[in-house]
């Protein structure tokens, strides 16, 4: 496999996602504690699980993906506009840093709003504000790129940058429409993220497909290219969709809601099963290869978000099912974009290539306790709510998955680190 080098603002942007990782892992124990039988009683702060919940997400799911994504549009980009590229890096960063601090600065409301769980509280607020403009501007960079996608990955990139940017537009007119509204600041956000949130889902899944297509070829599988454009761009064509049915149905209305709901469930797949037929087609025709931490890391990559495909199907009210489906598919794509790093840093030994099996496994664990706690009627963002002694077992594997979970996240902190300092 042959060695790849970032460049330097790619770099850069690497080592903000490993910053959010790490962060974010810090917060994970809290919560993983928040949930799991007896420990949660022993937290402080009645109200800190939420606080915990809130920048959690934002870090490992929000920075730590779009950071990733970030760096693969530098590292396939023409060197134009290189102030400007470094602009939309340090808002970004700045952004993350002070996401990262706000719950020690003062004490805020937390308010769990779908895809962007918001903690009202001034710190918070700008910091998310600025990484939020620094990525708008990351983004116009990208889409106004004069480097020609003519093969499949830089094509890919420019397809999760016009996904992207179709999500701005969304959370912009979702702004725009809600202005005056008069809402309670908890549905103001849920309705303010919720069109911009799903669209951003279609973003993630194609920088996840992006990722699957960059490791196979690394380890050697021949893909069919043929279609492959054509495949990832079904779910540009279903995500250019969303911005216009605001004319019809805005956020407020029950038929704005249940479209986004509908379009995940049923399109956001499909791109997804088209390019898994590409890959399972290659490892047929293919000589399987030796282990490596890539290797590892699609496999754990493709089981993990297929099981949270999977359970989504298996929804049926508001329990902790809901979790189990979102973490199982979100999880897959971060172990895609870890598989990815790996490519840029390499890492050696039986750790690397332990490690996407021990995050990745962990996962299943998690999200197997929140699936089967969640046929007992478990409450989602409710910690402590399994009342049966068969919720209480459940939620007791998800601790224990939860728990290997974040020894897998936080070695793969360490061995990338440990090779960024030695200057790999």
């Amino acid at each position: 496999m042959k060695k790849q080098t970032l460049n330097p603002i790619a770099k850069l942007w690497l080592w903000l996602g490993m910053f959010a990782l790490a962060a974010g892992g810090i917060y994970a124990i809290i919560l993983v504690g928040a949930r799991s039988p007896k420990v949660q009683d022993m937290l402080p702060f009645g109200d800190f699980f939420r606080t915990a919940l809130i920048v959690h997400v934002n870090l490992t799911v929000l920075v730590w993906m779009l950071s990733i994504t970030a760096m693969l549009w530098s590292q396939y980009a023409k060197s134009s506009f290189l102030i400007s590229r470094y602009a939309a890096l340090l808002t970004c960063a700045a952004g993350t840093v002070l996401m990262a601090i706000s719950p020690f600065t003062s004490e805020g409301h937390p308010l769990l709003s779908n895809y962007v769980p918001i903690l009202a509280q001034p710190v918070f607020l700008f910091g998310l504000s600025l990484f939020f403009f620094g990525m708008i501007l990351q983004v116009t960079l990208t889409l106004f790129d004069k480097s020609a996608p003519d093969t499949i990955i830089p094509y890919g990139l420019k397809c999760v940058a016009v996904v992207t940017a179709i999500s701005v537009l969304c959370f912009l007119l979702s702004g725009y429409t809600l202005r005056g509204s008069g809402l309670l600041p908890t549905d103001y956000y849920e309705h303010l993220f919720w069109a911009g949130g799903h669209t951003l889902q279609i973003a993630y899944t194609l920088v996840c497909l992006v990722a699957w297509l960059m490791l196979a070829s690394a380890i050697g599988l021949k893909l069919q290219q043929t279609w492959l454009k054509l495949f990832l761009g079904v779910s540009v064509f279903i995500a250019l969709f969303n911005p216009l049915i605001y004319g019809g149905w805005p956020p407020l209305t029950a038929e704005h809601r249940l479209f986004f709901t509908d379009q995940m469930k049923w399109g956001g797949g499909i791109s997804v099963l088209l390019i898994t037929y590409v890959l399972l087609r290659s490892v047929a025709k293919s000589r399987f290869p030796k282990p490596t931490a890539v290797r590892n890391a699609l496999i754990a990559s493709f089981l993990l978000f297929t099981a949270g495909g999977v359970i989504g199907h298996l929804i049926s009210g508001v329990n902790v099912v809901i979790p189990a489906h979102y973490h199982g598919s979100i999880v897959g794509v971060s172990l895609a974009l870890m598989g990815v790093v790996y490519l840029y840093v390499p890492v050696q030994g039986r750790l690397a290539l332990l490690q996407p099996y021990l995050y990745g496994g962990g996962q299943l664990l998690h999200i197997a306790g929140l699936a089967w706690s969640g046929g007992y009627g478990t409450l989602r963002k409710t910690p402590g709510a399994a009342q049966s002694i068969e919720g209480q077992t459940a939620m007791g594997l998800m601790g224990f998955g939860g728990l290997l979970s974040i020894i897998g996240g936080l070695l793969f902190v360490i061995l990338i680190l440990r090779s960024l300092k030695k200057g790999i």
